[in-house]
Order: C-alpha cells, then sequence, then structure tokens
C-alpha cells in the first residue's frame, strides 16, 4: 500500500510527493498555501497519482490533464481546475464565489512572482489560502471541488463576449477519464538518441552544444547537492519513434534516473521487457554483504533532500557515489543497457 497518492508541483518547477505517514495531505496542503507570498513563492499545483504509475515516474516534470492550482499569494490568489470532459478534450475554469457578476472584463489585478507575472480576474474569483485549502482538501478526498462555487471557462485565445459559466454542482468528470490526455505540444525535431534532464526542467539533447556528452553525465551527477539540484535523467528515444523530445506520458520511453547527492545518490531505471511492457526498478549492489535477504522486508534506510520526492526508502547497497554513477550512466548511453551485476529491485505502482 502505498501514501503516496498525490503529487504537487510549487512554482511550475520542481515536482514532489505528498504521503499522509506525517500528517494528513490537508494539512499539507494548507501549510503551502500559506507560504504563497507572490513572489519567490507564487504558484501551486496539485494532481493526483494514477492507478498503478509510481510516483518516482511522475516527478520529472510530467503532469496530468486533470488538476488543481493557485496563483497569487495567501491573501489573495486564484484557484482553477482543469479535466478532461466525456469527449477527451481538456477543460479549465477559474473558481468564483456565487453571487458574483461577470460584466464587461475582469477588472481585478493579481500579481506574482515579484510582478513579473500576472492575471486578471473578477473580484469574486479571489480568496484566501484558509477558504482555498478546503477546496483543496475536498478535491484530495473527491477529486472534484465541493458545491457551491461558479465555474468560468477559460479559453485561448480569449473569446469575446459573455463567459462561459456553470455550478461547480453541474460537472462531475469522471475520475478515471484523467489521466487519458497528455500534454500536447509539438516538440521540435533533433537527430541525439539521448536527452538528459536536471530537476524537472526542460531536457536537453546530449549531444548538443557545450560539454562533450559524457562529459554532460559526468557534471549532472557531480552537481547534485540534494537541494537546488536533486535530480538527474538520461532518457533515450525509442528505436521506432521520431527523435526529438517528447513530453514523457505515464507509460514512458526507457531512462536512466539519480536521485540524491554526488556523495549519497540512489538510480532508478524504466526499463521495456521483451513483451513491451514497462517497469520502473531500483539498481542495486549484489554483494551480500549490503542486503543480507534482498528480497525480504522493506528498504531501512531513508534518503531525504529537498526537492523532487523529497524522501526515497533505499537498500544500504542502492546508494551510490556520482563517479559510481557515472559508470552506470556511461555504460546504459553506450549500450543502451544496463551492465551486469547488479539488483534490479522492481517498483511496486499498485495503489
Amino acid at each position: 500500500m502505498s501514501h503516496i497518492t498525490h503529487l504537487v508541483k510549487a512554482n511550475a518547477q520542481d515536482t514532489a510527493a505528498l504521503s499522509d505517514r506525517d500528517q494528513p495531505l490537508g494539512d499539507e496542503i494548507r501549510r503551502l498555501l500559506r507560504r504563497l507570498d507572490g513572489d519567490d513563492q507564487s504558484t501551486i499545483l496539485l494532481f493526483r497519482r494514477p492507478p498503478g504509475v509510481h510516483y518516482l515516474d511522475l516527478i520529472w516534470g510530467t503532469e496530468t490533464a486533470a488538476y488543481l492550482q493557485s496563483a497569487g499569494a495567501r491573501g489573495r490568489l486564484t484557484i482553477d481546475i482543469r479535466f478532461v470532459d466525456d469527449e477527451g478534450r481538456a477543460r479549465q475554469y477559474l473558481l468564483g464565489h456565487r453571487g458574483g457578476r461577470y460584466r464587461g472584463d475582469p477588472d481585478t489585478e493579481l500579481s506574482f512572482f515579484g510582478g513579473r507575472g500576472g492575471t486578471s480576474v473578477y473580484a469574486h474569483e479571489v480568496f484566501e489560502a484558509e477558504e482555498a485549502a478546503v477546496v483543496y482538501s475536498h478535491y484530495i478526498a473527491t477529486g472534484w471541488i465541493p458545491d457551491g462555487f461558479l465555474l468560468r471557462e477559460v479559453r485561448w485565445p480569449r473569446v469575446e463576449g459573455a463567459p462561459e459559466v456553470v455550478e461547480s454542482r453541474a460537472i462531475r468528470p469522471d475520475p478515471q477519464r484523467q489521466f487519458e490526455l497528455a500534454r500536447g505540444r509539438e516538440p521540435e525535431p533533433s537527430a541525439t538518441a539521448y536527452w538528459v534532464q536536471t530537476n524537472a526542467e526542460p531536457e536537453e539533447p546530449i549531444d548538443g552544444p557545450g560539454l562533450e556528452p559524457e562529459d554532460k553525465v559526468g557534471f549532472g551527477l557531480e552537481k547534485l547537492d540534494g537541494d537546488w539540484r536533486w535530480g538527474f535523467r538520461l532518457r533515450r528515444n525509442e528505436p521506432e519513434a521520431p527523435l526529438r523530445p517528447i513530453d514523457p506520458d505515464f507509460h514512458g520511453p526507457r531512462y536512466l534516473a539519480a536521485l540524491g547527492s554526488a556523495s549519497a545518490l540512489t538510480l532508478f531505471a524504466r526499463l521495456v521487457d521483451a513483451d513491451g511492457a514497462t517497469h520502473l526498478v531500483a539498481i542495486g549492489r549484489t554483494d551480500p554483504r549490503f542486503f543480507g535477504d534482498y528480497f525480504e522486508g522493506a528498504p531501512p534506510l531513508s534518503l531525504t533532500f529537498n526537492g523532487g520526492p523529497g524522501r526515497i526508502e533505499v537498500f544500504p547497497g542502492e546508494l551510490f557515489t556520482s563517479a559510481e554513477a557515472f559508470e552506470i550512466f556511461r555504460h546504459y548511453a553506450r549500450t543502451t543497457r544496463l551492465p551486469d551485476g547488479f539488483h534490479l529491485r522492481r517498483l511496486p505502482t499498485g495503489d
């Protein structure tokens, strides 16, 4: 039974897993909303971990078509919800208090990121953190928002005329449909077979300008500090797929990833077996001194860091230095396979 049911993305960057092991998820969301200051902490996005998907597959910038998010500061923020309708289209709505009027253009300005970003909304679409926390808690429990709110559809480009407004109770999207639509942007073509990614930032081609491919991998691993740089991933394009960067979906292409710091990191790989099924595995040494009976019991160590999932439970033999990890990454880049002589611990994905 996994304790990771939802993930949260702050400031459109790092994605972290939420767990109810330490405190209820509603309390954690309330804490994050109270932190919003309109400057360094300006946005929060919450989405549910799809059934059968390990949360480590979701920290590299991937998000579902369904989420709840806010922007602004704790005393003045917006709430909007995105979901997939019965026809498979992504729809996005801003929440508003009942009784509000939609006359003319939105006339209330909200700024965030220290004034570098902002939006215009109607006055009744402004919330405080405590009220927003109630909405988020209901969303965590039910997959939808409470009754009693107005929903104004957000469209790009903006549609002239009166906005489309519905009651929140009038929409009851199917939770299972919320994972069927991937983000839709057409990426640029490239001749590279591999891409590297730090944290949840945009991918870069391994053979692009600057460092040599092996140096780029070594640099990425050596710079891991468990704080600002908590993760590094090397992803290869599938042979039958166009050679271009793609937004990985929940059954994404192969990759090798490191989480932690240069002195103590753990390695995970997304593998595709002969039948085409994908598996997420943790990589570990075979030396019995590290494990004892490797396949019995829960991992005894907790590797903690500030970004990404925040905490990873591992066996002692699943900890590496950046230099040790580099040799595994180099072998993977040269052969498209992991080197022999390592344990591969399949990570469960069930709820």
